[in-house]
């Protein structure tokens, strides 16, 4: 047995590793808010937002007398520590000592590999907490445990909960006796049935990738130590296995370090071998056995700490954020209500104010956030607005993309939204909430609508009338908008997003003209090459793009190209902007000058394309041939030298 002290030391780091735990899940959330998700679940189950499909866990969050944020935080929160708690409770009863359980946990939630406390999300959380019971119940032996949690991983991480059915056949084979042929046989082909069923369109990816330089230490022990060739043997080669076949980390070896510290400890049962070894040469194996112990777990747990540090701990000492309040779990009601005392510079929503969300409390509709001078609005931003007011969000037909009216809206700077929603536009450090116009008293006497020079261009603003005081209906396959522009000409704009438009009269049902966007479909063609091109340097060649697709296509909705010579490149691709502002109508061809950045290695490589669009999205662009740049070494590389031929 080990010291008293020994043991208080271990229990000691378990609960500094359960306390980094605690602090990462709920500091993230304070220092970055939740993710682009989170937020939009959290929106739709509150009702403020369409809400198509979204986890019903959120649901439950809605439902407490407490701000859904907060409850999503302190859920996620508690299921973290829980997941750690159990799994080293868990650990510590089998092994009977906490050196053991103390080591697995320290590997499996802070390893580079596996990284288990890295949680961004209550469905992250929740998937952390069947992955800890799976580990806990393997390591236990409990067949009908390990089955439960490999259904649930069949669901929310088809990849782990594959390689854990695996280790669940083989635990089943080992028990069959302790639960008896029918147990066994319906843990194995009623779950493998179910989790079949759970995985749905998963592909198995065969990879190396889940495996690390720990994953020889199970195969070495074997090799070297009878007891584990004896009992673990099956166990270690199947949870490897399972790793290569799925491509998900491996839980080997932190399983092994477990059985290693147990066998070193000899606190189990004494083996034959160690009942003739003398009182001092034992207690020197055990004390040999904690400090090598506690070297591999500095080793093991240096990722996660050096991510402790770099995601939490340095930028809360940068914004001076006080080390307890990481601790508490995130309130959004909290927040809005001390912008502009406690979270000045601290808030984890750039962008939002006091001033804004006062105006927005105001009323009780729908409403629409807008940044004139930003070409790309901030979801996340309306989204904190939205959960902070209780009122409806509008004005977008994606999580990625706003919507026409929004962008009309937006490139005006002011409501036209006829009795429709509020606006909060968001200008040089400004706030202000705008209503839409009245409605004209007179709308056969409107000006008429100029929509045969309208094009099926996406993002650029078309005029559609010569004089104001005009306006039209525009439908898409699921809203309905009317537009009024009393003050200036009618416009229309169309998001870059496929969809189909109707812009219609105010006046007149008959009158209107239907609208198609498809999909960006361009087309690289590179210049023809006959030489090689210098490596190690800025190449200007002359491209050309092509459009594809069935729409026009302006400069104004794509915001960069980047240009890359695949994984054989030493230097990062950077993205370029594009040289001229330009309209390609489909099957039209432009010139298009731009630089490539060549790597230092001499040798052949394939030139990848892709394009970012305004929105932020990034998609890959086809090289039309084969796309085969042939690069030739400039300069020898640093360090490198020429040999010269021997003097005669």
């Amino acid at each position: 047995m080990i010291g008293r002290a020994a043991k208080g030391g271990w229990i000691f780091l378990a609960v500094v590793m359960a306390l980094a735990v605690w602090v990462y899940s709920t500091g993230q959330v304070y220092l970055y808010g939740f993710g682009s998700q989170v937020m939009e679940h959290l929106a739709q189950a509150a009702n403020l937002i369409p809400s198509e499909t979204y986890p019903r866990l959120y649901s439950f969050f809605t439902i407490l007398p407490m701000d859904s944020a907060l409850t999503a935080s302190l859920f996620q929160s508690v299921l973290a520590l829980s997941a750690f708690s159990a799994l080293w409770l868990t650990l510590r009863r089998v092994w009977d000592n906490p050196v053991s359980p103390t080591l697995t946990c320290g590997l499996l939630f802070f390893g580079a590999m596996t990284g288990w406390f890295r949680i961004d999300s209550p469905e992250a959380a929740l998937t952390l907490l069947f992955k800890a019971g799976a580990v806990a119940t393997l390591v236990a032996g409990k067949v009908p445990l390990l089955a439960g949690c490999v259904l649930v991983l069949g669901y929310s991480d088809p990849a782990f909960g594959i390689a854990m059915y695996l280790a669940l056949a083989y635990l089943a084979y080992l028990r069959q006796k302790s639960y008896g042929n029918f147990v066994s046989v319906l843990a194995v082909v009623g779950t493998g049935s179910l989790l079949a069923v759970l995985v749905g369109s998963y592909t198995l990816t065969p990879s190396t990738i889940g495996l690390s330089l720990w994953s020889a230490v199970p195969l070495l022990s074997l090799l070297l130590v009878r007891e584990l060739r004896k009992e673990r043997a099956g166990i270690y080669l199947t949870l490897l296995s399972g790793s290569v076949v799925t491509g998900s980390p491996e839980v080997a070896s932190a399983i092994c370090f477990g059985d290693l510290a147990l066998l070193g400890l000899q606190v189990k049962g004494e083996s034959e071998e160690a009942e003739d070894l003398p009182q001092d040469l034992s207690l020197s194996l055990k004390n040999l056995t904690q400090t090598v112990a506690l070297f591999i777990l500095i080793l093991g747990v240096v990722p996660g700490e050096q991510r402790l540090n770099r995601y939490i701990l340095v930028p809360s000492q940068k914004k001076k954020v006080p080390l307890s309040r990481l601790f508490v779990p995130f309130s959004l009601t909290h927040h809005g209500q001390n912008l502009d005392q406690l979270w000045r510079g601290k808030t984890p929503f750039p962008g939002l104010s006091q001033n804004g969300l006062i105006l927005l409390q105001k009323g009780d509709g729908p409403f629409r956030v807008l940044t004139p001078d930003e070409s790309y609005e901030d979801r996340t931003l309306a989204l904190a607005y939205a959960l902070l007011s209780n009122r409806p969000l509008r004005g977008w037909i994606s999580a990625d993309s706003l919507s026409g009216s929004s962008l009309t809206c937006r490139h005006l700077k002011k409501n036209v939204l006829l009795e429709d929603d509020e606006i909060l536009f968001r200008e040089n450090g400004t706030e202000r909430l705008e209503s839409g116009p009245q409605a004209p008293e007179n709308p056969q006497e409107l000006p008429p609508l100029q929509l045969d020079s309208v094009w099926s261009l996406p993002i650029r603003h078309q005029n559609v009338s010569e004089k104001p005081g005009t306006g039209y209906i525009l439908k898409t396959l699921k809203t309905t908008e009317k537009l009024f522009f009393p003050d200036t000409p009618a416009v229309v704009t169309f998001a870059a997003a496929p969809e189909i438009y109707r812009v219609g009269s105010l006046n007149d049902k008959k009158k209107f003209r239907d609208f198609r966007i498809n999909s960006i479909a361009l087309k690289l063609i590179p210049p023809s090459l006959e030489l090689p091109v210098p490596s190690r340097s800025l190449v200007p060649l002359a491209f050309s793009l092509t459009n594809q697709g069935e729409n026009p296509i302006t400069s104004e909705e794509l915001k960069s190209i980047t240009l890359g010579l695949g994984s054989g490149s030493d230097f990062p691709a950077p993205s370029q902007s594009f040289p001229k502002k330009f309209v390609l109508f489909p099957g039209e061809t432009i010139n298009l000058p731009l630089t490539l950045v060549t790597p230092t290695a001499e040798g052949t490589f394939r030139l990848q394309a892709s394009i970012t669009t305004v929105r932020g999205q990034t998609f890959p662009v086809p090289v039309s041939g084969d796309g085969v740049i042939t690069t030739w070494r400039r300069l020898a590389p640093t360090g490198h030298w020429v040999e010269e031929p021997a003097r005669p």
